[in-house]
């Protein structure tokens, strides 16, 4: 099962051609291509008709805390709050690279969990991978945060834009201090560290006056 014609539209959704039909990828992200693709292998097995593939595909509804956006008061947030390990996080900040966005990209990121004894050098060259992946300005909590910022400064990314905060209640008067209409905000984290609640508390008053 190889796709067509495989694009973005500056969504952060994958569109892409199968016997020709065209699909849209229903989680955002390019890495969730792989998973339709298996999808449609299944389906081809027991036989089911192209456009009973699609519509199945397209009508995935995913977990409210994996990659799922939403948009309120002009900005863009995008909860993939769930987990979070090496792989899904470069996968996160290369998603919202390719979002079109009028204002700023903005990210909370909080610590990968049960890494084991290479927890910390992960952690490094997630911050690493900051400042190519178009960020604009990063929010970091968490035990391993002041490594990730260290290297995030490092490899390219101004102090200004690289902020530890550990207390949740300052990240929300934070995040409400920088959010405005046209920005996007990515929340991204093991799960332990229940960022969803951060995304409960900004929701409704993101990109309001401030």
């Amino acid at each position: 099962v190889r796709p067509e014609a495989v694009h973005a539209n500056g969504s952060g959704f994958t569109h892409f051609r199968y016997l020709d039909k065209e699909l849209r990828v229903p989680i955002m992200g390019r890495h969730h291509l792989p998973n339709c693709l298996a999808t449609i292998a299944v389906a081809r097995v027991f036989g089911l008709p192209a456009e009973q593939i699609k519509e199945g595909i397209e009508s995935f509804q995913p977990d409210g805390l994996r990659m799922a956006g939403d948009r309120v008061n002009g900005v863009t947030i995008i909860n993939d709050a769930y987990n979070a390990n090496p792989t899904s996080m470069a996968a996160a900040l290369e998603t919202i690279a390719d979002i079109t966005v009028s204002g700023k990209r903005v990210a909370l990121l909080g610590d990968m969990l049960e890494l084991g004894e290479d927890a910390e050098l992960y952690h490094m060259e997630l911050g690493s991978k900051l400042s190519s992946n178009r960020c604009d300005h990063v929010i970091l909590t968490g035990e391993f945060a002041e490594l990730v910022r260290r290297a995030a400064v490092k490899t390219g990314m101004s102090e200004a834009a690289v902020e530890v905060i550990g207390n949740r209640n300052d990240i929300v008067r934070r995040l409400l201090e920088l959010l405005h209409p046209g920005d996007l905000l990515l929340v991204k984290a093991s799960r332990a560290l229940q960022l969803e609640k951060v995304v409960e508390a900004v929701r409704p008053q993101a990109g309001r006056e401030n």
